[in-house]
């Protein structure tokens, strides 16, 4: 007779609790072949993803807050008289 499932989700001890060795054993390799997938599945998306970051091309930041238009502006601006009050 096989266990209740949800005990088969339950914590480690509900696990070893269970009487019959063959099912713990079948649990605890079904875990263990469950969690090498899963690292052999992520590796390849692991390795992608960094080569993707070493391969994208690097594009350098503003180092100024204003555009040279926007420079340009202020300097218009600037250099107009004002309106008198």
């Amino acid at each position: 007779a096989l266990p209740d499932p949800d005990k088969l989700l339950g914590s480690p001890q509900q696990i070893r609790a269970i009487q019959d060795p063959a099912i713990v054993n079948a649990v605890l390799d079904s875990f263990a072949v469950g969690v090498g997938r899963c690292f052999i599945l992520g590796a390849p998306v692991i390795a992608l993803g960094i080569l993707a970051a070493i391969l994208v091309r690097q594009i350098p930041l503003r180092q100024e807050i204003r555009s040279e238009e926007e420079r340009a502006e202020a300097a218009a601006l600037r250099d107009s008289p004002s309106p008198a009050p």
